[in-house]
C-alpha cells in the first residue's frame, strides 16, 4: 500500500526543492525520485505477484451460511 500512496514520493520532491538552491541539483534528484519510484513499484508488483500465489482460496467462498438461532434471550430474562 505504501508504494500506491505516493506519500514519499511527494516528500522527496518536496525535500528536494527545500535542499538544492541550483535547478542542476534539483534535476538529477527527480530524475533519481521518479526511477526510485518505478523500482520501488516494480518490486512491490514482483512481490505481490509471488505472495499471491501461496495462500489457497477455498473453493466454496461465501456459500455457507449461517443458521439464525432458534430462540433469542430477551435482555432480562434468565435463560435456564
Amino acid at each position: 500500500m505504501g508504494t500506491l500512496a505516493g506519500i514519499g514520493f511527494t516528500m522527496s520532491i518536496f525535500t528536494t526543492m527545500l535542499a538544492f538552491s541550483e535547478e542542476v541539483y534539483r534535476d538529477i534528484a527527480r530524475i533519481a525520485i521518479l526511477l526510485a519510484v518505478v523500482v520501488s513499484v516494480i518490486v512491490s508488483l514482483i512481490y505481490f505477484r509471488i505472495v499471491n500465489g501461496k495462500f489457497a482460496v477455498p473453493a466454496q467462498l461465501g456459500s455457507t451460511q449461517l443458521e439464525p438461532p432458534s430462540q433469542v434471550p430477551q435482555p432480562g430474562i434468565n435463560a435456564a
